[in-house]
């Protein structure tokens, strides 16, 4: 699946044009608002998407080298999902390594294959993983951000 079509434009948020969250929280509930409006949830597709976001924060930290990558699977889907927050300055995600957070992908995961869901979850990782990327994200306006991040996917 490219990803492309898992991050449309109107989900790729930099800290040039979007608010300043400080919070794990904050952000996620920011995403996972943007994402609940672009697919058109229903009250209670949002409600079940958040609750599981909190269950699977709460078993493990989903960030790790100063990047996040919370992910959740919502059965109601057809295809992936995913938002991307590059805040203004680094957040406490609670990661492991106990390095606060630069960059946070957000996906939600339809009940497809597993190994479809795998492919995605690994396709981003690493580009999350991708040496300075934080800086390259910050360096441009949002839309170019976005360019560049999806050009990572075959790199």
């Amino acid at each position: 699946m490219k990803l492309s079509r898992v991050f449309p434009p109107s989900l790729f948020f930099s800290f040039a044009g979007s608010p300043d969250l400080s919070s794990k929280w904050d952000i996620l509930g920011f995403l996972l608002k943007r994402m609940a409006e672009h697919q058109q949830f229903s009250e209670s597709e949002h409600s079940f998407v958040l609750d599981r976001l909190k269950t699977r924060e709460s078993l493990s930290p989903t960030a790790h080298q100063a990047c996040a990558l919370p992910h959740v699977h919502a059965p109601f889907l057809k295809t992936a999902i995913g938002a991307v927050y590059v805040p203004n300055n680094p957040v406490d995600f609670s990661a492991l390594d106990k390095q606060p957070v630069e960059i946070i992908a957000l996906l939600l995961l339809p009940d497809s294959s597993l190994r479809r869901r795998m492919a995605t979850l690994s396709t981003v990782a690493k580009i999350l993983n991708h040496i300075n990327l934080s800086a390259e994200l910050v360096s441009r306006s949002v839309l170019e951000a976005r360019e560049y991040f999806l050009s990572l996917e075959n790199a």
